[in-house]
């Protein structure tokens, strides 16, 4: 799971080099693959200020799913199929 911290990068990096973290939430969220599983959404929960949590190919049940939105209920969940080598050659540009 990856944190992006917001704010523009030129203000950023030299705050966290002196170990401040002034743009500390998370706001979008973007997890790949089937390594997460239900276990990550007890983590998301926690991470209140969320507006996007994008779910690429996870292994997150329909239940974790729906903890998800009932616990985040002012963020958007985006489910995005995993890409495979069938539904990448049906994809047209």
């Amino acid at each position: 799971m990856t944190v992006e911290w917001i704010g523009p990068a030129w203000l950023r990096r030299p705050a966290e080099a002196l170990g401040v973290r002034i743009f500390h939430r998370a706001t979008r969220l973007s997890l790949v693959g089937p390594i997460y599983t239900d276990a990550a959404v007890e983590h998301i929960c926690h991470l209140t200020d969320l507006q996007l949590v994008t779910l690429e190919g996870t292994a997150i049940s329909d239940q974790g799913i729906a903890r998800l939105r009932r616990e985040l209920p002012h963020c958007r969940i985006e489910l995005i199929k995993a890409a495979t080598p069938t539904n990448l050659a049906n994809h047209s540009p």
